[in-house]
């Protein structure tokens, strides 16, 4: 039986490295050592084998992303795409989005406004 490709987002991994990057990195983590599964990235510097790669330089772990020389010429194959940041930034199907709370919406005064454009 051949692997399941799990694809993610990880534009969330950009500094400031916040609880969602958090969140994003143990997903990476558990997908990545399932068995079963493996897993394709997109973030900032486009498709990626390698999560680092994908990083944009000032993120935490740039050294090994100049090391890391896999990126994808053109969208891989996968059987899910993961966007573990709300509004996926990239069109795939089929979507898993996970939503942390709505706070933009109950709790408009603890949001920057360019925050509070983006989601209305």
């Amino acid at each position: 039986m051949r692997s399941r490709v799990i694809a993610v987002s990880t534009h969330s991994l950009s500094v400031p490295y916040t609880g969602i990057a958090e969140y994003t990195r143990r997903v990476i983590d558990a997908i990545v050592s399932a068995d079963g599964l493996s897993a394709v990235f997109h973030g900032p510097g486009g498709w990626s084998r390698n999560v680092i790669a994908g990083m944009p330089s000032r993120s935490p772990g740039a050294r090994l992303r100049r090391k890391a020389r896999s990126l994808i010429s053109r969208r891989p194959h996968f059987d899910l795409f993961h966007e573990p940041n709300f509004i996926p930034l990239t069109a795939a199907e089929p979507l898993a989005v996970t939503v942390h709370d709505m706070s933009c919406f109950t709790c408009p005064e603890f949001h920057p406004m360019d925050r509070l454009r983006f989601f209305h």
